[in-house]
């Protein structure tokens, strides 16, 4: 340590008493992040110290005798031509980092009240003043706590404001029996200082006053161990959140603590972060205030964009970057429709109203009981026909007056947008067939459906494009698994590459479907065909394994394998995983139309027309419902297609 502070006189420093002791000290506060300028004055002062003390060997000292060494340190000649202010102030410094450095070696020699009384002289220096303090009642438990509060570094002005509001703590509580404190009888104590008119001649500080009193003695009784917690308070997951007495307070003292508790432990349930909770807790209370929601009742969504307003435009919020304010205003929002849902007292007053509503539920219904389609089928379904039927109520009021011309204009409408054939065709598909239905039920003229011309779609038209064997094991063999993110991603690259899954049966694998001992997995196939069983291969389980240990939050309760990092944890669907996949494939640049989920399919099945299995056994390997699917790669069996390339047509 001394050969990294003094590159000149380090023999000085060596040779000096106390060696062991001083270096030990210096290392204590290299410890606790002291800078090398802060070292070398500390070491200054202890090599004064040594020498005015006479300290040569183990022995107590008093208070008195390191006050008097820092009187000669402010006369020596070494010290004369220094300024006054800053004779003064080396001479605390030298008593302060003497008492430090013997309190840490054990050889300061003072009793435990004085010692302590330094906290008290170092904030008043007025000689009545430290007097009341220590004159006042509970000293120790004083002293210990605003040594706890030093230690959080606290400023010496909120320091010194503590201590005179625990003198009135005291005073009103009658603490000095050493009994137990309820939350009720620190709010009459505080009452009663708010209306005493020796502490409190200004109105305008008597709320702020009271509060701070409030505060102020939950903390310190709580530090004690002197508070009777109430039944909330005992909430294991309130506790958890909010360690300050104060805060909890605040959260139990607040309307509808039942509610809020309701929605904490529910967003608690849903894997949520406690960091992320504590502020969702402050939200509600910040929702209550500018909603005016003290008690339950219907909430429209419209209702929750003007609190946000109101919040943003407060006088706390606006010296706020204009980004932080936006996007916080959205988290309050969100929040809000969360618990307000959570309540059931939420009506959404935004959602244009749609009209043919029970038309649609009807269909929806034939199609889903009837006709036997699944249910990701029918919500896509009304998907379309919500848009559709929306653009037909502009033109129509009444479903008996839509015309051919009427869905000619609407068609015409979806196809400016640069939507591709493949897509209105499928759109149109499902309009023809809600059109016959509604025929059929003669809410519609007749022929209505026979009027939609879908567009041509040639056999083969989309030849699918898909990346090489080589190319697709190279991404997998330099995969990186560092972050939980890339572990659970890589697990899905593996089953997708393996078994050439479709996206959606990767989404709704559960935890049962994988069979360890059999080391098989059971696999649900999304197109009707019946659900297969297929060899868990090593790479495939091992990648499994690891995300299963390591990263995917097994406290959730749902049975999907793979699941979102961040709370609230629910199930990966066909989006994520295509947003997955191309995230990890886009920047290859293998010049391919498309770079998500499918392509693997397609990279799987090329692969295996190119290795010589049969159309049958592809077609079952990949869940095929027709074999007119698996034919469709031949078309792009490249390897032999290079091999008719290269016959040497001219010797025919």
């Amino acid at each position: 340590m001394l050969e990294q502070l003094f590159k000149r006189n380090l023999n000085h420093h060596r040779n000096a008493p106390l060696l062991k002791e001083r270096v030990e000290y210096l290392n204590y506060l290299s410890i606790n992040n002291a800078t090398e300028f802060r070292l070398k004055l500390v070491e200054g002062y202890l090599l004064r110290a040594t020498e005015l003390l006479g300290l040569q060997d183990r022995r107590m000292v008093t208070v008195e005798e390191i006050e008097a060494a820092a009187v000669k340190w402010g006369k020596m000649k070494t010290t004369h031509h220094l300024k006054k202010n800053f004779s003064e102030s080396g001479k605390k410094n030298f008593s302060m980092y003497t008492k430090s450095w013997l309190r840490y070696v054990n050889w300061l020699d003072v009793p435990v009240i004085e010692e302590g009384n330094e906290i008290l002289q170092e904030l008043y220096k007025t000689s009545s003043t430290l007097k009341r303090h220590i004159g006042h009642p509970l000293l120790r438990e004083r002293i210990s706590y605003l040594k706890y509060l030093q230690s959080q570094e606290k400023r010496t002005l909120e320091l010194k404001l503590t201590a005179s509001y625990l003198l009135r703590i005291i005073e009103f509580l009658h603490l000095e029996n050493g009994r137990i404190i309820t939350i009720k009888d620190l709010i009459e104590a505080a009452q009663k200082w708010g209306l005493s008119k020796k502490y409190n001649t200004k109105t305008s500080c008597n709320k702020f006053g009271k509060k701070l009193f409030i505060k102020i003695g939950l903390d310190w009784l709580g530090f004690l161990n002197r508070v009777e917690a109430t039944s909330e308070e005992n909430d294991p997951l309130l506790k958890k959140l909010f360690k300050l007495r104060h805060v909890l307070f605040h959260q139990i003292e607040s309307p509808l603590l039942a509610e809020r508790l309701l929605f904490l432990h529910h967003r608690k349930n849903q894997g949520i972060r406690d960091s992320t909770l504590y502020n969702e807790a402050m939200s509600l209370l910040v929702i209550m205030t500018h909603l005016k929601f003290y008690s339950v009742r219907t909430v429209r969504v419209s209702e929750l964009t003007v609190m946000a307003g109101n919040w943003s435009r407060s006088s706390a919020i606006h010296p706020r970057t204009k980004n932080y304010t936006y996007k916080n205003k959205l988290s309050l929002i969100h929040i809000a429709k969360i618990w307000l849902s959570l309540l059931d007292c939420l009506e959404d007053d935004t959602v244009p109203s749609i009209s043919f509503t029970k038309e649609l539920s009807d269909y929806l219904y034939f199609q889903s009981t009837v006709k036997g389609l699944s249910e990701r089928t029918v919500i896509s379904r009304r998907g379309i026909l919500n848009l559709y039927l929306k653009l037909i109520s502009e033109h129509s009021i009444h479903f008996d007056q839509v015309t051919p011309d009427t869905i000619e204009k609407i068609i015409s409408s979806r196809k400016k947008i640069n939507l591709s054939r493949r897509t209105i065709k499928n759109e149109l598909s499902v309009l023809r067939s809600f059109l016959c239905f509604a025929s059929e039920n003669k809410w519609c003229m007749n022929g209505l459906s026979e009027s939609i011309r879908t567009p041509r779609i040639y056999e083969h038209e989309l030849l699918p494009l898909a990346p090489t064997r080589e190319n697709i094991q190279k991404v997998v063999s330099e995969f990186k698994t560092e972050t939980p993110i890339d572990i659970r991603d890589f697990a899905i690259l593996q089953l997708l590459t393996v078994y050439g899954l479709r996206s959606s049966e990767v989404a709704y694998l559960q935890l049962d479907d994988l069979d360890w001992q059999k080391e098989i997995i059971y696999v649900r196939r999304s197109k009707g065909s019946k659900p297969q069983l297929f060899p868990l291969t090593q790479t495939v389980g091992d990648a499994i394994i690891h995300y299963l240990k390591e990263v995917r939050p097994n406290e959730s309760s749902l049975r999907e394998v793979f699941l979102t990092q961040i709370g609230p944890h629910k199930k990966l669907n066909n989006s994520s995983i295509y947003a997955i996949i191309n995230k990890i494939l886009k920047p290859m640049d293998w010049n391919i139309k498309s770079c998500g989920p499918h392509c693997l399919r397609h990279a799987s099945a090329t692969y295996l027309i190119n290795t010589g299995f049969s159309l049958k056994e592809i077609s079952d390997y990949l869940g095929h419902q027709k074999i007119d699917t698996t034919r469709i790669y031949t078309k792009v069996d490249l390897t032999n297609l290079y091999k008719v390339a290269d016959i040497n047509w001219e010797i025919l």
